[in-house]
């Protein structure tokens, strides 16, 4: 008994062997965007996008067990439907993750601020949120430590997502819509910033 529980079933073997995957992309990717950035910009990228890689990949089994239900994985069309989108949203979004940190760290270093568009089309599966992209994108960033929220709240954050027709399903042009991070949730990240550190100080 104790030695059936100790085999791997062949979906989680299957799931292990693509996080691998998707993990060596993104070092790949990582190791371009950085050999471009200037030396004193590459401690910050490669921090920055360290925790984001950390924090994003301890939350792929909650993406999996999400994905299970939705109507897109019963989709014939798609082999393997669980398995195929689960790769394939975890590799777009840790490029958009890895977008995201270097144009931050470059804002930053530069002390001025550049738009820094958050692009999800592609991706198999909706917000999970029924509200607004740019309030999500807040509430998301607000489980990130302070130098992350500090990148982001000086970076001007634009946020794209892609229409689909209700009848066909089809993507209705790129970029459909576009939402800037308003006034009140930049200070709402400010504000979160100086309670994180000041909770540290009390900590500490």
């Amino acid at each position: 008994m104790a030695v059936a529980e100790n085999i791997l079933s062949k979906t989680e073997i299957d799931r292990q062997f693509e996080e691998r995957r998707v993990s060596e992309r993104i070092s790949a990717s990582v190791a371009l965007r950085v050999a471009v950035l200037k030396p004193t910009q590459q401690d910050l990228y490669l921090n920055t996008f360290d925790e984001l890689r950390r924090r994003f990949l301890m939350s792929v089994e909650y993406n999996r067990l999400m994905l299970v239900g939705r109507k897109a994985l019963k989709d014939a069309r798609m082999p393997q439907g669980e398995l195929a989108v689960f790769a394939e949203t975890v590799e777009l979004r840790m490029e958009m993750l890895a977008s995201l940190s270097g144009l931050a760290t470059h804002s930053v270093s530069l002390q001025a601020r550049q738009d820094i568009m958050i692009s999800e089309s592609g991706i198999k599966f909706p917000h999970p949120e029924n509200i607004e992209p740019n309030t999500m994108i807040c509430l998301r960033m607000a489980s990130y430590s302070s130098p992350i929220l500090a990148l982001f709240a000086l970076a001007n954050v634009v946020h794209s997502s892609v229409e689909r027709d209700n009848d066909t399903g089809a993507h209705v042009g790129v970029a459909a819509k576009f939402e800037k991070i308003h006034a009140d949730d930049r200070q709402q990240l400010k504000s979160f910033v100086s309670l994180r550190e000041s909770q540290l100080q009390l900590a500490a």
